[in-house]
């Protein structure tokens, strides 16, 4: 079983690039974009995994997607950032 990474926005002036680990996936994303939050991914395990990345703002439900080992992806929504990355462990 993985554990969440929290995380919060940057101050509105300055954009930045948040990046973390969350069991076996590290990911990352940054609060430049002006309509849209992309969140990358790694699973960097030999065994598929399912992450999970939540997004700020009540509208947006959470998001799951089950990675092959080794496998890269995005996802993106209107959102304006990302609130926890967790891995869901092995599937």
């Amino acid at each position: 079983m993985g554990t969440a990474a929290v995380v919060g926005p940057a101050p509105a002036a300055t954009a930045a690039t948040h990046h973390g680990v969350s069991g076996c996936f590290s990911w990352s994303w940054d609060d430049s974009g002006w309509a849209t939050t992309t969140v990358y991914f790694h699973n960097r395990c030999r065994t598929r995994h399912q992450i999970e990345i939540s997004w700020d703002g009540n509208a947006y439900a959470d998001m799951r997607v089950n990675v092959a080992p080794d496998g890269k992806g995005s996802r993106w929504t209107t959102s304006d950032g990302v609130t926890a990355v967790h891995d869901n462990g092995p599937l």
